[in-house]
């Protein structure tokens, strides 16, 4: 397996997806009491963006999902392909960050914006499949709307969280790349007399 990024290539590739995907299950278990405020759509920003083979970035995250799917045990199987798919888009998203210099963090806006996107994505993804399969809503154009509407309160935690675990997780990966640069050094020395 390759990373995109050189400086990380002495850590080992199977404890980082060891890593991000007990911190998918572990997160949604642990956050089980606010809803949606969980590191998925973070995690899956993060290895879309770090790992070439895409494939192994949508398998970590799916198999996070599963995981903790087996402990929280409350998605139909049709609810759970509209919330996964959602979530699974978060790793595309990611790839989408990498520029030319692979040798420099990611900038702030197009992280932002990509955040903002994915959790934009995820919310009328889960919340159309909401809406689809289920007998909640009427299933007209005003049944839709409604459903919408009434997750926008969710929505806050779906972009706190996405925010939050997304910046972390970059801004760990900026340091990452620091230390192993060793550009934090002139920051660290102290004027001897």
């Amino acid at each position: 397996m390759k990373f995109k990024t050189p400086e990380i290539k002495h850590v080992s590739t199977w404890a980082i997806v060891a890593l991000l995907v007990a911190l998918v299950a572990i997160s949604r278990i642990w956050f089980a009491d606010i809803p949606n405020f969980k590191p998925v759509a973070a995690v899956g920003l993060f290895a879309g963006f770090l790992f070439f083979r895409k494939r192994i970035a949508l398998a970590l995250l799916f198999a996070g999902l599963i995981i903790s799917d087996f402990y929280i045990g409350t998605y139909s199987l049709s609810l759970a392909i509209f919330v996964y798919g959602g979530l699974l888009v978060s790793v595309l998203l990611g790839a989408r960050l990498n520029h030319s210099d692979q040798t420099r963090p990611v900038s702030a806006l197009p992280l932002v914006t990509t955040i903002l996107v994915a959790s934009l994505v995820f919310f009328f993804v889960s919340n159309f499949g909401f809406w689809l399969t289920t007998g909640i809503y009427t299933k007209d154009l005003n049944g839709l709307w409604l459903c919408f509407v009434n997750a926008i309160p969710f929505f806050k935690y779906t972009l706190a969280g996405d925010a939050i675990f997304g910046v972390s997780l970059f801004g760990l990966h900026a340091a990452f790349f620091a230390l192993q640069s060793r550009a934090w050094l002139p920051l660290m020395s102290v004027e001897r007399k």
